[in-house]
């Protein structure tokens, strides 16, 4: 069955470890100089590959991300393991702070796993462009410019301070000018912009050798967050999930790179969802848990 068709069914759119490997403990005075400044290292490490991956907010606007509850569904594989991956992603959405959907939810998040993402994805944007939603002709042109086997795209809409849909913009996703009382205009502005919907297509081809839990986080990666498609080849220092389809030998399942990432982007500080303050925020919070795995050893 052709993706789109699934689509429509679905959507109504309203490790690395943290300890580094030695050969042995340093000791001495100049022990704890060489774990600081090692750790300092990798902080920056990881700063520089989220600002790799993750794909900037336009205009300084503030970033896109889940806030209604979340309920995904696995299309194209045995319906036991497109199960166990839907549990996987909707623990990691947990891990992050995100709520899972009522049973019988109306799925907002769909992985389909497909015989050629190239062509479905060609057949969508030619003659299903609505599953694409709002998005404009740059980004439709950035999901259709991706390499390798796998793609992914959020649909979106502009939210209330709260996180809820504006009921202006539900059908355009457009800001409305309003004019005030004393005669001037007034552009009301998007507090929060909503993943309404997000999608990930996986050729099956790419999966064979992967564990359930690989291919789960990576799904999980590419539906929660705007991580760009270059974001498979990160191979620098700081490992991440997201090279699983790059690398041999990838890691096992979300690294701690990722689930800072995950967890920073997710946190309650919104402010932190302007695109240069979430890359510091990530770096910053892994270094941290460095300093915080460093003093537990000791």
């Amino acid at each position: 069955m052709p993706v789109g068709l699934w689509l429509l069914g679905v959507f109504t759119f309203s490790t690395a470890t943290l300890a580094q490997e030695q050969g042995g403990r340093p000791t001495g005075d100049d022990a704890p100089t060489i774990i600081v400044e090692g750790q300092v290292q990798r902080g920056e490490d990881a700063r520089e590959l989220a600002e790799d991956i993750l794909r900037p907010a336009r205009g300084g606007e503030v970033m896109e991300r889940f806030y209604q509850p979340l309920c995904p569904r696995v299309i194209g594989l045995q319906p036991d393991v497109a199960q166990v991956l839907a549990d996987r992603i909707l623990a990691n959405a947990a891990s992050a702070g995100i709520e899972p959907g009522d049973e019988g939810c109306t799925p907002n998040v769909l992985v389909a796993f497909v015989d050629d993402v190239a062509g479905d994805l060609e057949d969508l944007l030619e003659n299903q462009p609505w599953a694409f939603g709002g998005l404009k002709r740059y980004q439709r042109s950035r999901v259709a410019n991706e390499e390798g086997p796998t793609r992914a795209w959020h649909v979106t809409q502009i939210g209330d301070r709260h996180g809820k849909p504006r009921e202006e913009t539900l059908h355009t996703g457009i800001p409305v000018v309003r004019r005030p009382p004393n005669g001037g205009t007034l552009i009301k502005l998007p507090t929060t912009v909503l993943i309404s919907a997000s999608v990930v297509l996986i050729e099956r081809n790419a999966i064979r050798g992967k564990s359930l839990r690989q291919i789960g986080d990576f799904a999980s990666m590419r539906a929660l967050l705007p991580v760009e498609e270059t974001a498979q080849g990160a191979t620098g220092p700081v490992a991440t999930i997201l090279s699983l389809f790059v690398l041999a030998d990838a890691p096992e399942g979300l690294t701690e790179f990722d689930r800072t990432f995950l967890g920073t982007y997710y946190s309650d500080d919104r402010s932190g969802l302007r695109t240069g303050l979430a890359i510091e925020a990530i770096g910053r919070e892994f270094g941290e848990r460095l300093d915080e795995a460093a003093e537990t050893e000791d």
